[in-house]
C-alpha cells in the first residue's frame, strides 16, 4: 500500500496531489511518465519514488539520471544526502571528497550524470575506463549493470537528451538503452516539464512493449492541445491530474517582450533595487561579453556561470550566486543554468533559443520555495528574449536555425494578438497561452529515421546478451559513428595556480573538439597556443598520485605525446581521430609506461601554460 506520509512536501507543507498519483501509478505498474511544470518537486519525487519500490518490492535501489554535472553535486547535497538512504553520486567529475562517490552505483539512492550512466551501461564502468580504453582489461562492467538492473531508473530533465546544443547525446544510445531496459523490466521513469508530444510518444514506444506507459498530467485545462493528442496515443495511458491548489498558486502574470541586444542595459537600468536578474546567453563567448559590459557600467553585485570554469571558479560562482538571490544582482549564464536551479529572480533576459530552451530558463524565476515567490503573485515576472543572431550554416549560435526562428515567430505573433504566455502552467484561456501551446507547434529536432532505428535495435541486443566492449566498438565502426555518446569527447585540463598557498593547480572540463579548435584559431593568428610543450613539441600532462603512507595528494609533471604542428594548419571537417573514441584516446590520453607510475595514480590533465585561463572567466575565446 502507499503511505501518504511520505510524499513530498511543497514549502507550505501542502502535499503535491499530482506527486501522489504518480507514486500509485509506478507502484501499480514499475514504470511511469511525469509531464509537469517546472518547479513542481519532481525531482525531490525520487526518494518518494524509492520508498515505493522498497515498499511493493519492485526494486531495492533508485538512479537518478540528469544531463548536467552541475545538477548532480546540486541534487546529492540538496536533495538525497541525509533523506534516510544511503545515497551517493556519479561524474566525471571532481566533487566533494569522502564516502558520497558511487561509481559502480553501489548505494541505495544515486545521482549521477547520462554520460556516467550511459557508460556503466554500455559495459564500460567509469571507475576502470582507462584500463578498458588501454584493453588491458574488459573491466567490471557486470557490477554497475547489476546495481543498474536491480534498481528503479528515473530519466530527470529528459527534454534534454534530444541531442541539440552544446549538451547533446547520441539521440540513439539513449533510445536503445531505454528500450534494452524495459525489455529486461528495469522499473523506468522519464519525467519533463518540457517535452513536444512527438517525443512523449516515441519514449512512450519504447517503453512499453507490449503494453501501454501509465503518463501523469498535470492541468486543470481540458483543452489543453498536448493532452488531447496524448490521449489519442496507442502507447499511452493518461491520468490527467488536477492540482488546483497548485495552479491557484502559481497562477502569474507574465510579460514577454521581444527586444534587441542593446536594449539589456534598459531593462536593467529600470529594475528595482534588491532584484535578481538571470541573463541566459546561448554561448560563453556571449556570457563572457555580456558579464564584461555590465562590470565595466559599475555593476558590482553580478556573477557569471557557465561550462568552461575551472573547479574552484565554478565552487566560487555557486557561492556568489547565493548571495546574489539573496540581496539582489545580476546572474549571467549559459544553459547551465536551465535545469534544477532554484532562482531568486522575477525578470529573464535570453537568447533566442528553440521553445524547450526558452521555458526551461523560464522557469527558474518565481519558485515556490524562492524569497520573491509572493511578490512574483503580486506584481508578476517579466521574460525579455533577444532577436536572434545571424544564421551560420544553419545555426543559430548552437541550436537549429529554423527551430529557433520558428520558436520566435510563434511568440512574435501571440505578443502581437494581446495575449501573454503561461511561462509554468499548462493550461490557457481567452487572455493567456500556456508555452505547451507553442512547444506543439514547433517540430522536435530530427533524426535519419531508418539509420536510427536500425542502429537503435543494434545497441539494443548488445545491451541484452552477455557481450564486452569490444565488440560495441565494432558496431560503432560499423556504423559509422563519429564519437562514442557524444559527438565529441571531454578532456581535462590542469591550470597552475599563480602564488598559490594551497594546491599548485585547479582544473577545468572542455569539450575536444572546441579546444582543437580553439588551438587552431590561436595557431593561424600567430598566437601562442594554450598547451604547454617542450623543445621537442611535446605537450605535457599532470599525474596525480595519492602516497598512502602520508596520505597526501602529489603532483607529477611528465612530458606526453609529441603534437604534430603541421596537423593543426591544415583545414578538416572532421578529423581521423573523431572517429572512435578509441582513436582520440590512443592520440591524447597521456603515453606512460605502466611501470612509471603506482596503481593508484588517480588521473591525467592536459598542462595549460600560465596565463591561458583568466581567472573567474575561464577558457574563453
Amino acid at each position: 500500500m502507499i503511505n501518504s506520509e511520505h510524499f513530498s512536501q511543497g514549502k507550505d507543507g501542502n502535499k503535491r496531489k499530482g506527486i501522489y498519483d504518480f507514486l500509485k501509478v509506478f507502484g501499480e505498474n514499475g514504470k511511469a511518465m511525469l509531464i509537469a511544470p517546472t518547479g513542481y518537486g519532481k525531482t525531490l519525487a525520487s526518494i518518494d519514488l524509492l520508498r515505493t519500490a522498497k515498499d511493493e518490492k519492485i526494486s531495492s535501489g533508485l538512479i537518478h539520471v540528469v544531463p548536467l554535472r552541475s545538477l548532480v553535486q546540486q541534487i546529492y547535497e540538496q536533495k538525497f544526502k541525509d533523506r534516510g538512504f544511503r545515497a551517493g553520486y556519479q561524474s566525471q567529475d571532481r566533487l566533494e571528497e569522502g564516502w558520497g562517490k558511487s561509481p559502480f552505483f553501489l548505494r541505495e539512492l544515486v545521482a549521477t550524470t547520462l554520460d556516467s550512466f550511459i557508460m556503466n551501461l554500455y559495459k564500460v564502468p567509469v571507475a576502470e575506463v582507462e584500463k578498458v580504453f588501454k584493453e588491458k582489461s574488459r573491466g567490471h562492467y557486470y557490477v554497475p549493470l547489476a546495481s543498474i538492473f536491480s534498481s528503479t531508473v528515473v530519466f530527470d530533465e529528459a527534454h534534454m537528451y534530444l541531442g541539440e546544443g552544446d549538451e547533446s547525446y547520441s539521440i540513439e544510445m539513449v533510445h536503445a538503452a531505454v528500450r534494452a531496459l524495459s525489455k529486461l523490466d528495469v522499473p523506468l521513469v522519464v519525467e519533463t516539464a518540457t517535452m513536444n508530444t512527438a517525443v512523449i510518444e516515441n519514449i512512450a514506444n519504447l517503453m512499453a512493449g507490449k503494453g501501454k506507459v501509465p503518463l501523469v498530467y498535470i492541468t486543470c485545462d481540458d483543452n489543453n492541445s498536448q493532452l488531447k493528442k496524448l490521449n489519442n496515443m496507442e502507447k499511452v495511458s493518461v491520468l490527467k491530474v488536477c492540482d488546483e491548489e497548485y495552479e491557484s498558486k502559481n497562477s502569474i502574470e507574465w510579460n514577454t517582450e521581444i527586444i534587441d541586444d542593446e536594449k539589456i542595459f534598459d531593462v536593467i537600468g529600470k529594475s528595482d533595487e534588491g532584484d535578481v536578474i538571470l541573463i541566459v546567453r546561448n554561448t560563453v563567448k556571449k556570457a563572457v561579453e555580456t558579464y564584461q559590459s555590465l562590470k565595466n557600467r559599475g555593476y558590482s553585485r553580478i556573477v557569471l556561470v557557465h561550462g568552461r570554469l575551472s573547479v574552484r571558479d565554478r565552487e566560487k560562482a555557486l557561492e556568489s550566486m547565493k548571495k546574489v538571490m539573496e540581496n539582489g544582482g545580476i546572474i549571467v549564464s549559459t544553459q547551465v543554468i536551465e535545469a534544477g536551479v532554484e532562482s531568486n529572480a522575477s525578470l529573464l533576459i535570453t537568447d533566442a533559443a528553440p521553445l524547450e530552451n526558452i521555458a526551461q530558463r523560464a522557469g527558474r524565476l518565481c519558485r515556490e520555495r524562492s524569497k520573491i515567490f509572493d511578490r512574483c503573485r503580486e506584481k508578476g515576472a517579466s521574460i525579455y528574449l533577444l532577436k536572434p543572431s545571424e544564421e551560420v550554416r544553419g545555426k543559430i549560435d548552437v541550436y537549429d536555425a529554423n527551430r529557433v526562428r520558428k520558436t520566435m515567430e510563434e511568440i512574435e505573433r501571440i505578443v502581437k494578438e494581446g495575449k501573454a504566455i503561461d511561462w509554468r502552467l499548462f493550461g490557457g484561456d481567452d487572455k493567456k497561452v500556456s508555452f505547451v501551446e507553442i512547444l506543439e507547434r514547433i517540430d522536435p529536432p530530427k533524426v535519419e529515421e531508418e539509420k536510427e532505428e536500425e542502429f537503435t535495435k543494434v545497441m539494443e541486443k548488445y545491451l541484452t546478451i552477455d557481450s564486452s566492449f569490444d565488440l560495441f566498438e565494432r558496431l560503432l565502426d560499423y556504423f559509422g559513428k563519429k564519437g562514442f555518446f557524444r559527438e565529441s569527447f571531454q578532456i581535462r585540463l590542469a591550470i597552475p595556480q599563480e602564488g598559490s598557498q594551497g594546491e599548485p593547480y585547479d582544473f577545468v572540463d572542455v569539450d575536444l573538439r572546441w579546444f582543437i579548435e580553439f588551438e587552431r584559431r590561436k595557431l593561424k593568428e600567430g598566437k601562442e597556443l594554450c598547451l604547454e610543450y617542450d623543445a621537442e613539441g611535446r605537450t605535457f600532462v599532470l599525474g596525480e598520485e595519492k602516497y598512502f603512507d602520508d596520505k597526501e595528494w602529489k603532483y607529477v609533471r611528465r612530458p606526453s605525446m609529441k603534437l604534430n604542428i603541421e596537423w593543426l594548419r591544415k583545414e578538416w571537417r572532421d578529423p581521423p581521430f573523431m572517429r572512435n573514441l578509441k582513436d582520440m584516446v590512443e592520440i591524447y590520453a597521456p603515453k606512460i609506461e605502466e611501470s612509471e607510475l603506482p596503481d593508484y595514480a588517480r588521473y591525467f590533465a592536459f598542462l595549460l601554460r600560465r596565463g591561458c585561463y583568466e581567472r573567474g572567466m575561464g577558457l574563453i575565446e
